[in-house]
């Protein structure tokens, strides 16, 4: 029997259920994010902190970061939560961040207001990369791992879709704990698909040097 509760959390906002949720478990993340409710779940927590305080904490853009900058910078928040190699994907990795851990908060007792999910968004005219490192990621069991990406990659979407974003450019979402990747996940960014299962994921890899290309393109700074 699955230990995992396939309903969206309860999120500033929203209404409250009938019935209070079970208590959380450390290790165990109870999140579905695969469906049309969650992904409304998300929207509401988009508006809720779009509110112009997402990047208040970022460093200065950095044009020619190159992939081992971008994976070292995320190991630490002392300098902030975002960074980008654009003004634009700075806003993205912030917003980013900011949602992953609150649906994480809302997810798992094994992660706590002081964990920082530090983001790298390279954006760029065709393509769009986001690297999150999920604090304590090795601490959790498989499944709630792949739930870690399978919420980065959703969340991803969505932001990209509220930034107004250009459809069909190449997307990857990379989770990360503090040396290696859970998975990659790569495909399409298509806001016509946000309700499909499948989001739009084309293929999945742990293979980082396949980021590489993400670093060549010239960014988008809309």
């Amino acid at each position: 029997m699955s230990q995992y509760i396939q309903t969206p959390p309860q999120l500033p906002g929203a209404q409250m259920p009938a019935a209070l949720p079970p208590k959380k478990k450390s290790g165990c993340l109870k999140l579905g994010l695969i469906g049309g409710v969650i992904f409304l779940a998300v929207m509401i927590l988009v508006t809720i902190f779009n509110n112009g305080d997402d990047v208040a904490s970022i460093n200065p853009v950095e044009p020619t970061v190159t992939l081992a900058q971008a994976e070292k910078s995320i190991l630490s928040s002392r300098e902030g939560v975002a960074y980008s190699n654009s003004e634009a994907g700075q806003a993205l990795a912030a917003r980013f961040s900011k949602l992953f851990k609150e649906a994480a908060l809302e997810g798992t007792d094994a992660i706590k207001d002081s964990h920082e999910f530090i983001t790298h968004c390279q954006l760029n005219e065709n393509s769009a990369l986001f690297l999150v490192h999920v604090p304590k990621l090795r601490k959790f069991d498989k499944e709630s791992k792949e739930r870690f990406c399978e919420i980065g990659w959703l969340i991803a979407q969505t932001v990209l879709a509220e930034n107004g974003t250009k459809t069909n450019i190449e997307l990857a979402v990379g989770v990360k704990g503090l040396a290696l990747y859970q998975n990659i996940y790569f495909g399409k960014f298509d806001p016509n698909n946000l309700l499909e299962e499948s989001q739009g994921v084309t293929s999945k890899s742990t293979d980082s040097s396949l980021l590489e290309d993400f670093f060549k393109g010239s960014s988008n700074e809309q």
